[in-house]
C-alpha cells in the first residue's frame, strides 16, 4: 500500500511539472458545447445543436486518428440555436461555439461583426450573452438561474 501511495504522488508531481499552476487545459469545442447545451437546457431552455460530432477513425497503422475539419453544416450557421417558451414564437438566439483554441472563420467573422449571433468559449460566456440579449429584447431573463452562473 505505501508503494502505491508512492507511485501516486510520484505521478502527481509529473501531472503538475507538465502544466503550472493556474494553466487552464485546452478545451475541445465538443466539450465546450456539451457543457454549454447542459447547462442551458437544465435552466429551462431549448437547445438545438446543429453540428454533430463525428467519430474517430482508425488509421492503418493502428493508431486512433480523428478527423479534422468541418462536417458538412452549412459555413456561417451557429452550433446552437436557443428558445425558451416563454418567448415570442420563432424567436430564437444563435450562438457558435468554439473551443480554447479553435480559430473564428471568415464566414463566422462576418455574422459576427453583422452580430447575428455570439461567440462562446466557455458556458459562463454563453449563459451571460445569452441572458444580456435576452433581457435587451424581452426586458427579463426567462430562463433559471442556476448556483455558481
Amino acid at each position: 500500500m505505501q508503494r502505491q501511495l508512492e507511485l501516486t504522488k510520484a505521478a502527481l508531481k509529473r501531472k503538475r511539472a507538465t502544466r503550472p499552476r493556474g494553466q487552464r487545459i485546452p478545451e475541445s469545442e465538443a466539450q465546450v458545447q456539451h457543457a454549454i447545451i447542459e447547462r442551458l437546457t437544465l435552466a429551462g431552455y431549448v437547445v438545438i445543436s446543429t453540428s454533430r460530432v463525428r467519430r474517430g477513425v482508425r488509421c492503418e497503422c493502428g493508431r486512433f486518428n480523428v478527423p479534422s475539419g468541418g462536417d458538412g453544416v452549412t459555413k456561417g450557421c451557429p452550433d446552437l440555436f436557443i428558445t425558451h417558451v416563454n418567448w415570442p414564437p420563432s424567436m430564437w438566439i444563435g450562438i457558435e461555439v468554439k473551443g480554447s483554441h479553435t480559430p473564428v472563420s471568415d464566414e463566422q467573422r462576418a455574422m459576427i461583426q453583422q452580430e447575428r449571433y455570439f461567440v462562446a468559449r466557455d458556458q459562463d460566456t454563453a449563459d451571460r450573452l445569452l441572458r444580456e440579449a435576452e433581457t435587451a429584447i424581452l426586458g427579463k431573463s426567462h430562463g433559471r438561474t442556476l448556483v455558481g452562473s
